[in-house]
């Protein structure tokens, strides 16, 4: 069931302070011009969006009654830090590796940052190829399938890229649609959300509905 306070708890984590909110219409006593742009400061308990608007004023916008989009802030770099310890295992005076490794952590492995991260290339396994070594991590939490390999990523990408020319618009905003609301289900669970993958899309719908396609027939004269 979604509890209004789960309601605000997601509108909150999805939407955060410094979002910038693009004003189509609303139902305001001293209405705020169309198409005006502002910031958002806050969504209070009561749900209602907190606005500080470009020309100085200051409203509360409310689902039902104003229609607006939210723009997030652009996107942080997030770097997501493991402990990470290693065995360092020495050669004897002959040669040979030593049988007692010494045990390294945290900013002792700094100096053999190198000669780690060639090795992980040169003994990787096949099933690493897309997420590396997030292959081997079992938790069924939001991060599970948040870590792609760059290189994998960017190829897919383009093979998006390519293909998008066959693809109809109708089936291009479809899938950006799902992407949208998955992301946000995920993320937003990071933070502590505990809305349903449905929950979240009827959210979502609420405050930034679909886009739709508008592809028109060619003409004989647009043809030639």
């Amino acid at each position: 069931m979604l509890t209004f306070q789960k309601y605000v708890h997601f509108m909150r984590t999805q939407f955060p302070p410094g979002s910038r909110v693009l004003l189509l219409s609303n139902d305001q006593p001293n209405p705020i011009p169309d198409g005006a742009m502002g910031t958002l400061t806050e969504v209070d308990a009561a749900g209602r969006f907190l606005v500080n608007w470009d020309n100085g004023k200051r409203t509360a916008l409310h689902i039902e009654d104003d229609r607006f989009r939210i723009f997030q802030p652009e996107p942080m770099e997030l770097k997501l830090y493991f402990p990470l310890h290693g065995d360092l295992y020495t050669r004897n005076e002959w040669g040979d590796l030593a049988d007692d490794p010494e045990e390294l952590v945290g900013s002792n492995l700094t100096p053999y940052l190198g000669d780690i991260r060639e090795a992980l290339q040169e003994n990787q396994l096949p099933e690493e190829q897309e997420r590396g070594l997030m292959h081997w991590y079992r938790e069924s939490d939001a991060l599970t399938w948040k870590v792609m390999d760059y290189d994998k990523l960017k190829q897919k990408r383009e093979q998006l890229e390519q293909a998008k020319p066959s693809i109809l618009l109708e089936k291009i905003l479809q899938k950006q649609r799902e992407f949208e609301i998955e992301y946000a289900h995920n993320s937003t669970a990071l933070a502590g959300n505990s809305l349903t993958l449905e929950q979240t899309r009827a959210v979502l719908d609420a405050v930034d509905p679909p886009q739709q396609a508008h592809q028109e027939e060619e003409t004989p004269q647009q043809t030639m």
